[in-house]
């Protein structure tokens, strides 16, 4: 009997080690979520523009695309005819 309880320990030792390494090695590979709050997009861009702020929208065109500001006015302005006409 007592065996028997001593090999009941050593596979609930060994099943708590398996899961504590699994936690820990999703853990690791799991970073934390970013936060998406300070990330420009071209649908930020689209909004500016419906909304009517567009030195806004081609400031926001600039920081996403790395363009100088005359290449992203020509853009921006290109995108809110897109926009216009439907």
């Amino acid at each position: 009997m007592n065996r028997f309880i001593i090999f009941l320990a050593g596979v609930a030792a060994f099943y708590l080690f398996v899961q504590l390494a699994w936690f820990f090695h999703r853990r690791k590979n799991n970073p934390a979520p970013v936060d998406n709050k300070n990330i420009k997009t071209l649908f930020q861009v689209r909004q500016y523009l419906i909304a009517g702020r567009k030195e806004l929208a081609i400031k926001t065109y600039c920081e996403i695309f790395k363009v100088n500001h005359d290449a992203a006015q020509k853009d921006v302005e290109e995108l809110e005819r897109s926009i216009t006409k439907k």
